[in-house]
């Protein structure tokens, strides 16, 4: 079993494995261009690159203050700040339920950050999770599919 941190972003679930998630915090101020994808963060005296994922997976929906921050390490070690607008949840995930995602699919701009989906039961429905490969998530699409 997969232990997986759900992000829910509209429509859209993606998921962290545990291991991967560094903490979960109240959203601090965060730095950069206003409307823009990219922005920084201060946490325990280190610079945090902050990804705002629903500006491009779910554009369409109207931006919400977010309320949470997910902190996530990268393979690299890098941390990289995901903000939410509700608590994540985490779910237990069988391994017979996770499959990679196709290269094609991923080099889609959309969801080019996710190497892997998978299909759980959570209070009654199911849950397509998306599992998010932290180190695509700044240029997810020159980064080599190959990964993950």
């Amino acid at each position: 079993m997969l232990k997986i941190l759900v992000l829910a972003i509209g429509e859209i679930n993606l998921g962290l494995r545990i291991e991967q998630v560094h903490r979960v915090m109240v959203h601090p101020a965060v730095f950069g261009q206003k409307g823009e994808r990219l922005g920084v963060t201060e946490v325990d005296a280190q610079a945090v690159t902050v990804v705002d994922v629903q500006r491009q997976i779910a554009p369409h929906l109207v931006a919400v203050q977010p309320s949470y921050l997910v902190l996530g390490r990268g393979r690299g070690g890098e941390l990289y700040g995901l903000p939410l607008a509700l608590a994540p949840i985490l779910v237990e995930v069988p391994l017979t339920q996770v499959r990679a995602l196709p290269d094609s699919y991923r080099r889609n701009e959309r969801l080019g950050i996710a190497s892997h989906v998978a299909i759980v039961q959570h209070e009654e429905q199911n849950l397509t999770l998306f599992l998010v490969d932290l180190d695509r998530l700044v240029d997810p699409i020159s980064t080599s599919s190959t990964r993950g």
